[in-house]
């Protein structure tokens, strides 16, 4: 330009595929009197799908003077048929569904949650890291990235620490990008609220409040988890609804605030039009209302009742109540049964061992207190060559069954006074921990003073038999004999403390027992863990402690006890060396014997500690552990 003159134009143009093109719309007037042409120009932006550069020489160009008065974007409020793709759609769409799935059955769903999370966390990062080193084509980057995605969602599922760490590290993220939109909202309003201004202050925020939801989430794990599931959901649903309502205004009004309003207008000396659209404030206020449904539905219907745990039961179900008001009492006693079923699971075991042992230490003693008729003399002792051996008689099933026998024993033509060929008949309706496994009751090895008695399991002789036996803990009130035929002994046997005992709330059949057996010394039929009786052996004199090298030793298999007992050994272990074996420590040691008899050699001391403190419940914790060189 010489003097106002435009004597030749140089330009060049490029339009790019997928960047930000303009188009103008230009109107023009003329000054006559002043011949100065005055151009407007709007102009709007598309998206242009080729990239060509164009360089062009314009000769001869007349003088006159334009100015550009305004360059004002178009505010695009909605989103027409024409801005969707395809991939975009269908990615949205699914997360939509993965969203109303967290916000409402998040804890429910807990395997599932921590899968995704993880898949999509690792596919996101690897994307990503992917995309700024540019090495691969994008189907690669995408192939690279959904199978490491892959790979973390497991890690999340199979690692329980991992899986909540991360959870609970979604939480911290997206809490801080609730708090930052509120921020940016309100600070051109309130002019004591400062944004932050600083990549650097921004990353630490966002790190600090992650790390605290992580560990907050391993701590408090059902309360951290149902409010990180329902922040999860719906902030998923509140992105894709964006993408198809207003085309990601809100997420890009967002992005831009993060980058303190730099963003591809400010390159070109334009400023993008920040004030959002009114479907954006519906959908910011949409937000936190769903947040509040969601964690009002999860923790009062889909949550309730259901726990996981963080130990080896990670991820199962520990405990479930109904969730529906047509349930019935026989369903909701039934999951009672198995809930119990899988806490004493890991006992059975114990239970079977203790039917092995019994020299001086009698683990079987069958002994009890024997019925009294009502001028105070033993029912049925004058009809038998009956001689106790000690103080407490011992026998298979009490002697009041030769009272009660008769009619039954006459309905099957036998005479009841005829004691060579009277037999009695216990029937073992029940399984006894699950198994068929009543070999403890055999009358051999009871020392049984009786020996015309007649063990079966078959139910079809339940008319014909003097007794029924019932194991509580396989017992079911809709599993009983339809009758209770007269004359017949209904005996509960249990070695349950109260807290490990079902309670029947659907039926009861406490009016239906005669007798009860188990350890406590007020049943009728008195069958302790174990006794102690007099032995002959010689006193030795030994060094007991020669050889041993540790103090203390404790095996646990229940980690997560009623009691306190794991903070009394936490806190004794801060006094003296204290060893744990078993689920719950740090070594192992056999299911058998020679576990007992490694300790014994090495150790002085051993924790003997009761599953439940109740009235007379002293199990083999004790009596085991007697039979050692060692303390309890």
């Amino acid at each position: 330009m010489t003097n106002g003159t435009i004597s030749e134009v140089n330009t060049s143009y490029t339009i790019r595929t997928n960047i930000t093109s303009f188009v103008t719309n230009t109107s023009m007037s003329t000054d006559s009197s002043t011949a100065n042409i005055t151009t407007t120009t709007t102009m709007s932006y598309i998206s242009l799908s080729s990239t060509t550069t164009t360089a062009e020489s314009v000769p001869n160009i007349t003088s006159m003077d334009a100015t550009i008065e305004t360059i004002t974007p178009v505010d695009m409020c909605y989103s027409t048929p024409d801005d969707y793709e395809l991939i975009p759609s269908v990615i949205c769409s699914t997360l939509i569904v993965f969203g109303i799935i967290y916000l409402i059955y998040g804890y429910r769903c807990f395997k599932a949650i921590m899968f995704l999370t993880g898949f999509a966390f690792g596919t996101t990062i690897i994307y990503m890291i992917c995309t700024a080193e540019n090495l691969l084509p994008m189907y690669g980057n995408i192939s690279v990235s959904l199978v490491a995605g892959l790979l973390f969602g497991l890690i999340t599922v199979l690692v329980v620490y991992v899986g909540l760490f991360m959870l609970g590290f979604h939480l911290g993220l997206i809490f801080t990008c609730a708090t930052l939109v509120v921020i940016y909202i309100l600070s051109p309003y309130v002019h004591s609220i400062e944004p932050p201004n600083s990549v650097w202050i921004l990353f630490a925020i966002f790190m600090s409040l992650g790390l605290t939801g992580a560990c907050s989430t391993l701590y408090f794990q059902k309360g951290c988890t149902i409010m990180a599931t329902v922040l999860y959901g719906s902030s998923l649903t509140l992105i894709c609804l964006d993408y198809f309502i207003e085309n990601f205004k809100l997420v890009y009004w967002f992005r831009d605030k993060l980058r303190d309003g730099q963003s591809l207008y400010d390159s070109i000396g334009m400023t993008r039009n920040t004030n959002l659209c009114l479907i954006s404030w519906v959908l910011l206020g949409v937000w936190p209302l769903s947040v509040v449904i969601g964690l009002l539905v999860q923790w009062c219907v889909t949550s309730k009742g259901v726990n996981y745990e963080n130990d080896y039961n990670y991820g199962v179900v520990t405990s479930t109540t109904g969730v529906t008001a047509g349930q019935t009492a026989a369903n909701r006693l039934r999951r009672e049964e198995q809930k119990l079923e899988q806490r004493q699971r890991k006992y059975r075991y114990l239970y079977q061992v203790r039917t092995a042992h019994g020299d001086v230490i009698s683990q079987f003693d069958l002994q009890f207190r024997p019925f009294h008729s009502s001028n105070d003399n033993p029912i049925g002792l004058e009809d038998y060559d009956y001689e106790p051996v000690d103080r407490h008689p011992r026998v298979d099933i009490p002697q009041e069954l030769n009272r009660s026998g008769g009619a039954i024993g006459a309905e099957r033509g036998v005479n009841s006074s005829d004691k060579a060929f009277r037999q009695f008949r216990v029937l073992l309706w029940t399984k006894y921990f699950g198994a068929d496994d009543w070999s403890h009751l055999d009358l051999k090895t009871l020392n049984c003073n009786f020996s015309n008695c007649l063990l079966t399991e078959d139910k079809s002789q339940l008319d014909s038999v003097d007794a029924v036996f019932f194991h509580w803990r396989d017992t079911s009130p809709w599993d009983l004999p339809q009758k209770h035929i007269p004359g017949q002994k209904w005996i509960i046997y249990n070695w349950e403390p109260p807290v490990n005992t079902l309670e029947f709330k659907g039926r009861s059949i406490a009016d239906q027992i005669d007798w009860v057996m188990s350890y406590r010394t007020d049943s009728d039929i008195y069958v302790p863990y174990g006794s102690v009786i007099p032995c002959d052996n010689k006193w030795q004199n030994e060094d007991l402690f020669d050889g041993k090298t540790r103090s203390v030793a404790w095996i646990v298999s229940n980690c997560h006890s009623d009691g306190n007992r794991e903070e009394y050994v936490r806190e004794l272990a801060k006094y003296i060396d204290v060893d744990i074996y078993g689920r719950c420590g740090h070594y192992e040691c056999p299911r058998d014997d020679s576990c007992l008899k490694m300790i014994t050699k090495k150790y002085k001391f051993y924790l003997s500690f009761e599953n439940s403190l109740c009235k007379d419940y002293v199990t083999e914790k004790l009596f085991r552990i007697a039979e050692y060189d060692i303390i309890p």
